[in-house]
């Protein structure tokens, strides 16, 4: 009994345990300062000269390789063991985010020529791995969580995360804020990012493996790929959910990169502002993060995802009446919106689809999953951002407010958040419950 961790729903031995946890609190920092539309890439670009279509672009570039998703499966799928797979894809990305870290400091040494071009072609290399990496590592945990704990054991692993993402972000957002030379600061804070990444790989190499009892059985080739492909889109209830996540994705893309964008150029916030504001977020995401996990494992995931998707669809329309003389208040209200919300959506949305994609093929299931909506992930930031760019400082302004470009992005995506909602209706999840019995 000394080896498990003992919790209301279930056990897992205590080494086990620890390492899930530790690795997510090493692998939140290097994602809080790489994650696409995050303060710090956005500030890392706008320091190396993007404008808001490029911006738009590299956030897409995550999303446009996953085209590769159905094809690089079946390394996963071929795969006897779920860890080596893993650790394998996932050590070369920790070794390039180290070349990240010296792209600002060959800047200020002029020593590069197209710093952007170079970063591209890195964050492409990087995004491509990450394709595989992903569909292995969600198999990997997959199996070690059992299906009826996972809402409780990610809910534990969100907490952790998002304590450190309060404190890692805080920290930084006040480090850049007084660095006095940009550049130098950008290498810093994407060298401790790095060094965080290092130290989750590690933590993951505790984490015990599992078998993959399909390893090995299917010779890649195309018209196994057709095959399959026809399977997937033979499962009605699935493909349900995967058309859900690709109107989602656009809607989403369509404006979330420009968030920080609008912060940092538009409202004139400091780092630390921006960090500040996203902490009210992660401390409403923290106090509600149990609770959507218990009540995704008793209810379904389905009802807590159309609850949290409805009032996300509301958000938008405050970002649009959001002015430099008034964010002091709406801001913190959408922040607090935006955690409790996102908090039950991202739990339901993760334990979905490893519930609907059969285990068989799951990595292949979760793989066209990834492809599809990522074909208008892509599509939405460079719409948007080449309209931001295009309308450029052109407003209307009535004094107390005024209407531009970012403006009309923020209520264009808040209608776009209605189909999806729609969508999600008709997927089907086992044993789930109405919505109404879930809001008594």
């Amino acid at each position: 009994m000394k080896n498990e961790v003992k919790t209301e729903a279930g056990t897992l031995p205590k080494k086990v345990y620890s390492a899930f946890l530790w690795e997510v609190v090493f692998g939140v920092i290097q994602f809080v300062v790489i994650v696409p539309g995050g303060v710090f890439l956005t500030g890392y670009l706008l320091m190396l000269g993007a404008n808001n279509t490029l911006i738009g672009f590299i956030s897409s570039i995550p999303v446009l390789v996953n085209i590769i998703a159905p094809f690089v499966s079946f390394l996963v799928e071929r795969a006897e063991s779920r860890k080596k797979i893993s650790l394998r894809l996932i050590l070369p990305t920790k070794f390039l985010w180290v070349i990240v870290l010296l792209v600002p400091l060959m800047v200020y040494w002029n020593g590069i020529t197209y710093p952007l071009v170079f970063f591209i072609c890195i964050f492409t290399l990087i995004s491509l791995l990450n394709v595989p990496a992903s569909i292995a590592w969600t198999n990997w945990m997959g199996d070690i969580i059992p299906e009826k704990e996972r809402g409780y054991y990610f809910g534990r692993r969100s907490i952790v995360a998002g304590l450190i993402s309060i404190c890692i972000t805080l920290l930084l957002g006040f480090y850049l804020d007084r660095s006095s030379e940009k550049h130098i600061g950008f290498s810093v804070v994407y060298g401790i990012g790095a060094l965080a990444g290092f130290l989750s790989y590690y933590m993951l190499t505790r984490l015990p493996d599992t078998t993959n009892i399909s390893a090995g059985k299917d010779n890649f080739s195309m018209d196994l790929i057709y095959k399959k492909i026809k399977k997937v889109f033979a499962d009605k209830n699935f493909m349900n959910l995967v058309w859900f996540n690709v109107a989602w994705a656009f809607s989403l893309s369509f404006m979330g990169v420009f968030l920080n964008v609008f912060m940092i150029k538009e409202l004139k916030m400091s780092y630390t502002v921006v960090a500040a504001f996203a902490t009210i977020s992660t401390l409403s995401n923290l106090a509600l993060t149990p609770f959507w996990g218990r009540i995704a494992d008793k209810y379904g995931n389905k009802p807590v995802m159309l609850i949290c998707g409805n009032i996300l669809g509301f958000t938008p329309f405050l970002w649009a009446i959001t002015m430099p003389s008034n964010f002091f208040v709406i801001i913190p209200v959408l922040y607090i919106m935006a955690g409790i919300c996102w908090s039950g959506f991202n739990i339901g949305a993760f334990n979905i689809i490893l519930k609907l994609a059969p285990k068989q093929d799951r990595a292949f299931f979760l793989s066209v999953n990834m492809l599809l909506p990522s074909v208008t992930a892509f599509i939405a930031p460079m719409i948007s951002g080449f309209m931001i760019d295009a309308i450029g400082s052109y407003r209307i302004n009535l004094g107390f407010y005024y209407f531009g470009a970012f403006q009309l992005i923020f209520v264009l995506g808040g209608f776009m958040r209605s189909l999806p909602i729609k969508i999600l209706k008709t997927v089907i999840e086992p044993q789930e419950e109405h919505v109404e019995k879930v809001m008594r």
